[in-house]
């Protein structure tokens, strides 16, 4: 079987569990109004998820020879910049979703800018973290 029809599971999988996890959590539970900073975790969670994915997009699409990086380095960042720029996605669609339903998910350009920073260092822990597992393995491997 083809590695990224193989790996499609496994790439969207980490996200879409932390996805249903926070609408769970305000659907069932309105989290929002006993924990009002519950945002903080999720932020930092949600990039740990979408950086686990990056880390395993990454690898089909090195087990395909798409993308060959020479040094970890570049896939740490390529990484990291996958999830920047679903990040960045995700606030617009939390600015639209204040404009055209009234919601109020948007604090200001200070609370956006903290969210991203959180969904980056979570997405930059997952990423070193799989990664240098991952250069281990493959070092005691040879």
């Amino acid at each position: 079987m083809d590695p990224l029809v193989r790996t499609g599971g496994r790439v969207l999988l980490p996200p879409v569990l932390v996805y249903l996890f926070h609408t769970a959590a305000v659907v069932f539970f309105d989290v929002y109004t006993h924990v009002p900073d519950f945002d903080i975790p999720m932020h930092l969670l949600g990039g740990a998820s979408l950086g686990a994915s990056g880390v395993f997009l990454l690898h089909a699409l090195t087990q395909k020879k798409l993308v060959v990086f020479r040094h970890p380095f570049l896939s740490f960042l390529f990484v990291l910049g996958l999830v920047a720029v679903i990040a960045v996605v995700w606030e617009w669609y939390e600015y639209l979703i204040d404009i055209l339903f009234f919601a109020h998910f948007q604090k200001g350009v200070g609370d956006t800018l903290f969210d991203l920073g959180l969904g980056l260092s979570g997405a930059g822990a997952a990423a070193l973290t799989l990664l240098l597992k991952e250069g281990r393995s493959r070092s005691r491997r040879a």
